[in-house]
């Protein structure tokens, strides 16, 4: 999966950039305007196509926090600041209601604020636990954090997320593929 750009603005930083603090596209630059291009603002969505596969996706513009290391293929959650986390292990955090993305880019750890794009609707691969997974899933948190797995559990389900696997994917498999539709933890 190749994402790209497809609603491109001047200054906006292609999905797959990290923005380090201080740099273009840093959002918190935006007060040095006036400027001959604009930052992305935390909270942007950008439409994104694959074209190998012909798939479109949405991400959302999101702040990394400092000493922070991002694996591509987590799913993250984002506080009211736009800040991301890592989603915890499902057994403390079932039953929140909370948004969920996925990291689409790796990003080293850095002793400033990073920014990047994370996916919030479309097709992406994504890390699970080592499981077996038939085709066409529900997808549930698991105990570890950031992974998911596929076995019903209460309050642990990630609603608008779906595996689109079309044959059987082996425990030894790292990842599968999911769809994403601006999903959410199930909530009370």
């Amino acid at each position: 999966m190749a994402y790209q750009n497809a609603s491109v603005y001047i200054g906006t930083p292609d999905v797959t950039s990290v923005v380090a603090s201080g740099s273009l596209g840093d959002p918190t630059q935006i007060g040095q305007l006036p400027s001959v291009t604009f930052a992305s603002k935390l909270g942007d969505r950008m439409k994104a196509i694959d074209l190998a596969n012909n798939w479109a996706g949405e991400f959302i513009y999101l702040a990394i926090p400092a000493s922070t290391t991002i694996t591509a293929g987590l799913l993250y959650q984002w506080d009211k600041n736009y800040t991301v986390t890592v989603v915890p292990a499902g057994s403390s955090s079932k039953n929140t209601g909370v948004t969920v993305c996925v990291a689409y880019t790796s990003v080293t750890s850095s002793t400033s604020i990073q920014y990047g794009w994370f996916l919030i609707q479309g097709q992406v691969s994504v890390l699970k636990t080592a499981v077996q997974v038939t085709p066409q899933q529900q997808v549930y948190m698991s105990a570890t954090a950031g992974r998911i797995y596929f076995t019903a559990s209460a309050g642990k389900q990630i609603l608008g997320a779906r595996t689109q696997n079309t044959a059987t994917v082996t425990s030894t498999t790292s990842t599968v593929n999911v769809y994403f539709n601006y999903s959410a933890i199930e909530g009370t």
